[in-house]
């Protein structure tokens, strides 16, 4: 969407040189000009619009992070310590380096499940009420140190547009992107001859596939299409569930836990985005919507639940 947005500046300049009376060449080296230096303009877009290049890996954390806390499940308190300090390591991380306060909210709610789950099988010691007490202690003081991280990033104050990006996430019915989009979309899709003439690998084709395909479907052809595929979506969740309830083996049921969660989160996630209820971002709904590096993450997490099925009676602790 931002290269759509230079392109379009470059072709309207380029269109006001020709009318001045330049050739075609011409217009397009002076439009470039009229641009700035690429290097000082790369620099300020990636202060507002920072690489996020096949971030979606990140999800591979998840699983990584309950073998972590299956490794110091045993050291007690300093496991405990530990473990946490990782957790927010990897919010910090969410929020410093890829700039996605959802990313960073799935990561820790996943993290702090598997925690709580150690805990309540006995893990970081016997003290279950304390172990728990100095984990939600923690975890209360985690808003505050991503806090920190973010304006260490930002500067010492943020700026309007990373307050406004942090307001419409508060308080998503109130996003003017999400209600421009979804007025783009029910226009595109009550006049076909739009929608036939977008370019299949425009921004705007890639959104209606990827992020706003429930969106798309509700407006082009109702409420029942969208419901049965949701529907779909929380039968494998289930399925998948039942799978972990009936693992013997810790490890195996920490791993299962986190690809049930990964799953139930990014389709509550996406259902509310797509529906005002929750705040724009770059969110998939698993195996439908566009996306090659999230159907990849997808079939991943599947074939680490069903491995985990599959081994489920080797070892038993």
């Amino acid at each position: 969407m931002v290269l759509w947005e230079i392109e379009t500046h470059i072709e309207e300049q380029k269109e006001e040189f020709l009318s001045e009376g330049m050739n075609m060449q011409e217009a397009e080296e002076a439009a470039v000009r009229e641009m700035g230096d690429p290097v000082a303009v790369g620099i300020e877009l990636n202060k507002i619009h920072r690489p996020q290049i096949a971030w979606s890996f990140s999800y591979l954390l998840i699983p990584i992070y309950a073998g972590i806390v299956w490794h110091y499940r045993q050291q007690g308190y300093e496991g405990l310590v530990k473990s946490t300090v990782i957790l927010a390591m990897m919010g910090v991380f969410s929020i410093c380096i890829l700039v996605s306060i959802s990313t960073m909210c799935l990561m820790v709610f996943i993290g702090v499940v598997m925690l709580q789950m150690a805990i309540c099988q006995g893990g970081f010691g016997k003290s279950k009420r304390k172990n728990s007490v100095i984990l939600w202690s923690v975890l209360f003081a985690l808003p505050v140190v991503m806090g920190i991280g973010w304006m260490a990033v930002n500067g010492c104050l943020m700026g309007d547009y990373q307050w406004n990006r942090l307001s419409d996430f508060l308080r998503p019915e109130q996003n003017t992107i999400y209600q421009r989009i979804a007025s783009g979309i029910k226009a595109m899709t009550e006049n076909a001859d739009v929608l036939g003439s977008i370019p299949y690998d425009s921004p705007d084709m890639s959104m209606i596939k990827g992020e706003y395909l429930w969106n798309y479907l509700y407006q082009a052809w109702g409420s029942g299409d969208g419901i049965a595929l949701t529907l779909a979506e929380a039968v494998l969740v289930i399925c998948l569930l039942l799978l972990v309830l009936r693992q013997k083996n810790q490890l195996g049921k920490m791993l299962g836990i986190s690809c049930v969660l990964f799953f139930a989160l990014q389709i509550i996630r996406y259902v509310g985005m797509n529906f005002g209820y929750a705040a724009p971002a770059s969110v998939n709904m698993p195996f439908l919507s566009y996306g090659n590096i999230n159907l990849m993450i997808s079939y991943l997490y599947v074939g680490l639940g069903l491995s985990v099925h599959y081994n489920s009676n080797l070892i038993n602790n």
